[in-house]
């Protein structure tokens, strides 16, 4: 539920669409990361390999020799800005074709993108409407504009 001062912006949920997306991916693959090229490097990000990224992160942990995407991770101390583990994560979701809708095939990223949009075409004008306080509604009825506390 939302409240006042809820404050997800479209870059948390496009970022953490793209993870949830990756870990269904993953589990999928039974641990796999999916297979990109591995001379990728992420120039933003010193050069470093996507795997690095988002291990830095504490987004990608491994276990018994399978990946997966640790949602509860803490960043190391090198960790990158979240544009370059944002351009990881559609690296990885690129490279992997996704059957989960009925009769249809995407990219793992354009699955993401699929929701998102939806996300900020529908949910998003709904939450904003829910930040409003009992004071700005009454002032509503009262001719108040929202932002202006009610008499």
């Amino acid at each position: 539920m939302s409240h006042e001062d809820s404050r997800t912006t479209a870059i948390d949920v496009d970022f953490y669409t793209s993870a949830r997306v990756l870990s269904e991916v993953i589990e999928r693959g039974s641990g796999e990361l999916p297979v990109i090229d591995g001379d990728i490097r992420i120039d933003g990000a010193g050069g470093a390999a996507p795997r690095e990224v988002l291990e830095s992160a504490g987004l990608l942990g491994e276990r018994d020799g399978e990946y997966y995407i640790d949602f509860d991770g803490e960043p190391g101390e090198d960790a990158r800005a979240s544009s370059e583990v944002q351009e990881v994560l559609n690296r990885y979701l690129d490279s992997r074709e996704v059957d989960w809708t009925p009769g249809k095939t995407h990219s793992g990223t354009d699955f993401s993108s699929n929701f998102t949009e939806y996300s900020g075409d529908y949910y998003n004008p709904i939450q904003d409407q829910m930040r409003y306080t009992k004071d700005n509604i009454d002032g509503l009825h009262e001719g108040v504009p929202a932002d202006v506390p009610s008499s």
